[in-house]
């Protein structure tokens, strides 16, 4: 038979099963305590907004006091929960996308000077990483299809030379243009020197190099 009892908070009458049994505390006739489960959480939570500084505080004291057993703690519970842990940080990115965006731009606007240097010295260490960026970013705005072209990849067609003149490749070219229709994947890439690169620009061999002779001709 389902026993029923009364909670002192809301005023409810509730199955026994709504309310927390006493743990160590001084226990009522029931074995249960006066609150239900539901008033408990309030309970709870506006303790914790009114005593917020004070339970923070409690708990760096008692991280400092056991941070060797705290971080073995914490890396099991790593190991155990890593997809969890996944999954929660995925789902708390896409509930604060707009938050996230904003607190980015406001740190860019205060770093302003900061985020230059260290933007420069990342294109200056990366070159080829910086090419596959540009190159990539270029034939998905074209959405022509694009696949993963590694940076071992784009070094292998650098040191290869310029397909069209053999002279030392400075860039990376797509064989058939973007704005052709040509997709971003190693098949379509090669190496490339600036003045050759930059020369056939959005257009293909064959037009480039009819384009070539007829200047030669004149």
């Amino acid at each position: 038979m389902t026993q029923y009892k009364t909670c002192t908070k809301c005023g409810q009458t509730k199955p026994i099963d709504n309310y927390s049994k006493h743990n160590g505390q001084k226990s009522s006739k029931s074995g249960y305590r006066s609150e239900c489960k539901s008033c408990q959480v309030i309970a709870n939570q506006n303790y914790r907004q009114k005593n917020r500084e004070k339970i923070n505080e409690a708990k760096r004291v008692y991280a400092n006091k056991n941070r060797g057993q705290k971080a073995e703690s914490d890396k099991k519970y790593r190991e155990k929960n890593k997809k969890k842990i996944a999954d929660r940080g995925k789902q708390w990115r896409i509930d604060n996308y707009e938050y996230q965006k904003q607190k980015a731009a406001l740190w860019r606007e205060k770093n302003k000077a900061r985020k230059a240097i260290t933007d420069k010295a990342w294109a200056q260490n990366n070159k080829e990483n910086v090419r596959n960026i540009s190159l990539r970013r270029r034939a998905k705005i074209a959405t022509n299809g694009i696949f993963k072209v590694t940076k071992k990849e784009i070094v292998v067609l650098l040191n290869k030379g310029c397909l069209y003149c053999g002279k030392e490749a400075e860039h990376i070219d797509h064989i058939i243009p973007i704005s052709k229709g040509g997709r971003h994947s190693i098949g379509n890439l090669t190496g490339a020197c600036a003045g050759c690169n930059l020369s056939k620009g959005a257009r293909f061999v064959t037009e480039w190099k009819k384009t070539k002779w007829n200047q030669n001709e004149r």
